[in-house]
């Protein structure tokens, strides 16, 4: 018990108001003595199968995945190529294409095999071979979610359909662990591996642990697990819960929870990267090749019946988290009716600006804003109450008028002629005469669809200008034409605000300035042209990068710490 009476301090926890500092040694912290007990009385230790069964014998979907990963760094370490084959040779099975800085090796399993469905006891005999190994890691999470390898088994089957080899068909990883990857969840974990940096050995690292548990009113872990440097405490619940379930928002509480046990314990120095619902820790009753010590539990918390501890989500949420789970919703419902009323109030602020807008939704719309905008055009050329030049006179007023009469009855359009003539220098017998077959058309429209509502044939009413392929008499100019006829420039186009006469390309960027706007992104999306251009200029710099160096794909992809499939498709921009 000697080390009881060193006189080192570690600071538990940082309060706002007063920093305490919580001295580690029996004569100053509160029941330190019995809290070293606790974890110096060793409970009996593990063995892998037992450790695993522990995490992962009660899932609910046994088509889960659980991993093993083992780390040959160490075996490897100083041992010539010929060596490392040799030492390959002898379990070709477990240390397939290991290498230097390729020494991490995974394999996973299905959870029905801890449950008994393992016929030829070929995951028990390697779960009981990794006994004394070195570096060997369990994932903490199951994998298998269908909604990560639910695309990768319909990529596959339209693959075969179109013939595409087997060896090249795309791979359905539904044991692989990764974030996305991961289907259920049932402990929250911690990694104090910074634990050679201070003066304190792991009993009294974990005493002091299970005293700040207590001290700040947090639920105590269901075990912690000497590592051979650290120790990592893991706190067990009592079912395991799907990932990407909507309902109880299990993820989301997770990492809140995680979050908020690395700020509670920040002084311990946890491993940041254990937010990670992918992550693995060592496997107990193994060895951790750096200080050859056997990972092994300090501590396991029981129930009164002598079962080990395992918490329900929402109680050990509500113990962890600053606010129950009820005042958190009570919270998000206030939050939510107010970003209801701003959202209502910016609709009615977007629907009187649409309908301001008058956006032109059919052939009438259509018409009048091309009268709109060659009026906004005459503006910006001429003036309001100036008149057209005469190159330019005829055409502005035949296309206007054109588009004006597709919207008004035929007295309205011959007094616009007038007015109109009128504005731009012409007197008004002058304008008649020049809009007279606007007039005739309009005129022979009218009697078309009172023929057609009678039921008469029109080719019978015997009009000039009656055309079966044509739905109306009506002059109707297509927007090319008309930006032709008026040679109307884009900076007019911009800078009197048109919403008709503008080119195709000014179209698609507004319609990717609107989209951006409503998606609230800060940057513009890129044209079409824009991203062409751009990935032929980078496909013709590889290229002659690739020529000057006589490089291969593999080699350009080896040097640009690219993929070879990056490369071909970069390429193929040429």
């Amino acid at each position: 018990m000697s080390q009881l009476n060193r006189k080192t301090t570690h600071q538990l926890h940082s309060f706002p108001s007063n920093t305490i500092k919580l001295w580690i040694e029996c004569e100053t912290l509160p029941n330190y003595l019995e809290y070293y007990r606790q974890v110096y009385c060793e409970p009996e230790r593990w063995d892998p199968v037992e450790h695993i069964e522990l995490l992962h014998g009660q899932s609910p979907d046994k088509n889960n995945f659980f991993s093993i990963e083992r780390n040959f760094e160490s075996h490897i370490a100083g041992l010539t190529e010929e060596e490392i084959e040799a030492w390959i040779a002898e379990y070709p099975s477990i240390r397939k294409n290991v290498k230097e800085g390729r020494a991490w090796r995974p394999r996973s399993f299905q959870t029905r095999r801890l449950s008994g469905d393992d016929p030829d006891f070929v995951m028990m005999s390697y779960l009981d071979s990794l006994a004394g190994q070195k570096d060997v890691y369990v994932s903490m999470s199951e994998f298998g979610n269908p909604l990560y390898f639910g695309p990768q088994i319909n990529l596959r089957k339209k693959e075969k359909e179109v013939g595409v080899p087997e060896k090249l068909l795309t791979q359905v990883m539904r044991y692989k662990r990764d974030q996305s990857n991961a289907h259920h969840v049932s402990a929250l974990w911690l990694d104090f591996d910074n634990l050679y940096n201070h003066d304190l050995d792991h009993r009294q690292i974990a005493a002091a642990f299970l005293s700040s548990c207590d001290l700040l009113d947090k639920p105590r872990p269901t075990y912690i697990m000497f590592t051979g440097r650290g120790i990592s405490p893991v706190w067990l619940l009592d079912k395991h819960h799907k990932v990407n379930s909507t309902k109880g928002c299990v993820l989301a509480r997770w990492k809140l929870m995680m979050n908020e046990l690395m700020d509670i314990f920040r002084d311990f120095q946890p491993d940041p990267a254990v937010v990670d619902i992918a992550r693995v820790l060592r496997v107990a009753g193994t060895v951790n090749s750096k200080s050859l010590e056997v990972a092994y539990p300090l501590y396991v918390n029981k129930t009164a019946t002598g079962e080990i501890m395992r918490y329900d989500i929402d109680e050990l949420s509500d113990k962890i988290l600053p606010i129950c789970r009820e005042q958190y919703l009570a919270i998000a419902q206030e939050k939510y009716e107010v970003q209801g009323k701003i959202w209502a109030r910016e609709n009615l602020k977007f629907r009187a600006a649409r309908s301001a807008r008058k956006k032109h939704r059919g052939q009438r719309s259509r018409e009048h804003t091309i009268v709109e905008d060659l009026d906004k055009l005459r503006e910006l050329r001429w003036g309001a109450n100036r008149a057209i030049d005469d190159g330019m006179r005829d055409k502005w007023l035949l296309i206007r008028m054109s588009s004006f009469a597709h919207i008004n009855a035929i007295p309205v359009l011959i007094k616009e002629i007038k007015k109109q003539g009128k504005s731009i220098g012409l007197s008004e017998d002058e304008a008649m005469s020049y809009m007279s077959t606007v007039i005739q058309r309009a005129d022979q429209q009218v009697k078309l669809l009172q023929a057609q509502a009678d039921g008469i044939d029109p080719a019978s009413l015997c009009l000039k200008y009656y055309d079966p392929s044509q739905k109306s008499l009506l002059y109707r100019y297509s927007v090319k034409t008309m930006i032709k006829y008026l040679n109307i420039s884009e900076e007019e186009m911009r800078a009197a605000d048109l919403r008709i006469l503008i080119a195709p390309d000014l179209r698609r960027e507004r319609r990717r300035n609107r989209a951006a706007s409503q998606r609230q992104q800060t940057t513009t999306p890129r044209s079409r042209e824009e991203i062409a251009s751009t990935a032929k200029r980078e496909a013709h710099a590889l290229r002659n990068k690739m020529d000057s160096q006589n490089w291969s794909i593999r080699a350009a992809a080896k040097e640009l710490n690219m993929t070879p499939s990056k490369v071909q498709r970069i390429l193929k921009h040429l």
